[in-house]
């Protein structure tokens, strides 16, 4: 969603099924299910998310797709049958 106070910024909810955020647990062994997201804006990764909401900085005028990866508390891609469990968006920001 589109940040009303703040032209240009989103608010990233990111919905999530059988999987806990677990910030505490970053970067130590792996826990089925548990983890963080990895959010992209046009491929290049930006930041970790460590809970299900995520606010995206400024974006400039155009087309911007966002796009989030859930993994494993040691950074590897979660993966179901081989492909990654992600989604992803497309937004266009007019200034």
């Amino acid at each position: 969603e589109e940040d009303p106070m703040m032209k240009g910024q989103y608010s990233l909810h990111i919905q999530t099924e059988n999987f806990e955020f677990a910030p505490e647990s970053i970067s130590t062994e792996h826990v089925p299910g548990e983890g963080h997201a990895h959010v992209f804006v046009n491929d290049v990764k930006i930041s970790r998310a460590y809970g299900p909401y995520y606010h995206l900085p400024k974006l400039e005028p155009g087309e911007h797709t966002i796009m989030v990866t859930l993994n494993t508390n040691e950074h590897e891609e979660y993966a179901v049958n081989g492909n990654s469990v992600m989604d992803s968006v497309t937004v266009e920001f007019k200034p």
